[in-house]
């Protein structure tokens, strides 16, 4: 996965967190391009190019999705007990 493409997943995560969409749906669209060859360091560059771009008004609500993405991600996109319906 190039540059390109970190890019392109760090803007579903910032849309996904802009747009309150679900843990558990963050996780199966990632765990889809895990299977497509994306890797755990990617997904790691991804969350951080996110969080670069989200905020304004609604900035914290932003960064708390991004932190529940983030842990499913350190959980090995198992999605965690505290946000199975966030």
């Amino acid at each position: 996965m190039q540059d390109d493409s970190v890019r392109g997943v760090a803007g579903f995560l910032a849309d996904a967190a802009r747009g309150a969409v679900s843990t558990r749906t963050v996780v199966q669209v990632l765990q889809h391009w895990m299977t497509e060859g994306v890797t755990y360091d990617q997904l790691h560059a991804a969350i951080d190019h996110a969080r670069e771009s989200v905020g304004g008004g609604h900035g914290r609500d932003h960064e708390q999705r991004l932190a529940r993405y983030e842990k499913a991600i350190r959980a090995g996109l198992v999605v965690p007990a505290c946000c199975n319906h966030a």
